[in-house]
């Protein structure tokens, strides 16, 4: 394998390992409970670990595999609109996941009240951070998942073959 993208797969194993170790304390302190269900205390920690850990691994870790499957689009195709379009794909998906990685610095001030509700804090509107990142997120899902479909049609293939490869293309992106 040659190129700038080789060594993705390591970057991306290490935040897979990192969200995936949060998990344990995060069940230890309440996820899966209804939140009614968790005492203050544990719903604090759990804030906390979800706060700094699980926003900044998720987004990176969401980042890091979207770069893996356009950059693997950029393998085989030629076509200059393609590759513009790969690109800006990628852009975007920088754009919004490394600010939204550390956007648990610029939350709350002070950081603790986003955990803490007895602190007094001005924090910003979550909801609507939370609905943009998401609507951006599903917008290069759904252009991750059409890139294929680009990609294959000028190639000279009977329309099943066609079809099945870019079927096969598109489960990646799932």
């Amino acid at each position: 394998m040659h190129g700038p993208y080789v060594s993705l797969p390591f970057p991306l194993s290490i935040q897979s390992a990192f969200s995936s170790n949060l998990s344990l304390p995060e069940t230890h302190y309440g996820l899966g409970k209804h939140g009614w269900d968790v005492p203050l205390v544990d719903f604090q920690k759990f804030m906390k670990i979800g706060m700094i850990g699980g926003a900044f691994t998720y987004n990176l870790a969401t980042l890091f595999i979207k770069i893996s499957i356009l950059s693997f689009y950029l393998r085989f195709s030629v076509d200059r609109a393609f590759r513009y379009t790969v690109y800006l794909v990628m852009l975007v998906t920088v754009g919004y996941t490394v600010p939204n990685a550390i956007l648990f610095l610029y939350v709350c001030r002070p950081m603790q009240g986003y955990w803490d509700f007895s602190i007094p804090s001005e924090c910003v509107n979550m909801n609507a951070a939370f609905h943009t990142a998401n609507t951006l997120n599903m917008v290069t899902d759904f252009a991750i998942l059409l890139l294929p479909i680009w990609m294959l049609k000028p190639l000279r293939a009977p329309l099943l073959k066609k079809i099945g490869v870019t079927l096969i293309l598109m489960a990646g992106g799932l």
